[in-house]
């Protein structure tokens, strides 16, 4: 797996991924539309709406509920950014069980 555990744990907020990475998408594609103020204006109307949407599903809350879980499977801070594929299989198994407590 090439995902960092992090990655791993994050994926478990599936809508509020998608969230995060449309706001990415049209922050850059605003970036870009310098000259096209049509297009400006559709991006940040979307803009504006995918902003609600995160704060309806609490995106500010998920990167601090996946830290608190990983200290509560024994995870160090330092294993964050570490790969899937570097844990033994228990410890990915742990990453597993984690990613269902995420969902309830």
């Amino acid at each position: 797996m090439t995902r960092t555990v992090r990655e791993e744990l994050m994926s478990a907020f599936k809508e509020e991924m998608e969230i995060l990475e449309r706001l990415e998408r049209v922050q850059k594609a605003l970036e870009w539309a310098t000259e096209d103020l049509e297009l400006k204006g559709r991006l940040l109307d979307e803009f504006d709406l995918l902003q609600r949407r995160a704060q309806g599903v609490n995106l500010d809350e998920v990167d601090a509920k996946v830290s608190k879980l990983m200290l509560e499977l024994r995870f160090s801070p330092m294993d964050s950014d570490r790969f899937v594929a570097s844990f033994s299989s228990g410890w990915q198994i742990r990453m597993s069980l984690g990613k269902i407590l995420l969902q309830v």
